[in-house]
């Protein structure tokens, strides 16, 4: 999904960013936040990285499973 990021640099550092649903808000707050001094705004298109966790989560769960058969099968060969 493309979304609009709004970046705001003060002195050529990063302070802060905004996410807008299009461009034509972003440019609006942009107009609002460039009014300041010495402060730089840019508008630019951005795609939203897709959320792994539930998959991530999905991998942990099976290594954990995992290891819980090895250990019991480690306690098993010990005795």
């Amino acid at each position: 999904m493309n979304s609009i990021l709004m970046v705001t640099a003060v002195a050529g550092n990063i302070v802060g960013n905004a996410v807008f649903a299009d461009m034509d808000s972003c440019m609006k707050a942009r107009s609002q936040v460039v009014a300041q001094q010495d402060v730089t705004v840019s508008c630019v298109f951005t795609t939203k990285k897709k959320d792994n966790s539930k998959q991530m989560l999905g991998i942990m769960a099976g290594f954990m499973q995992a290891i819980g058969k090895a250990l019991e099968e480690e306690t098993k060969n010990a005795k």
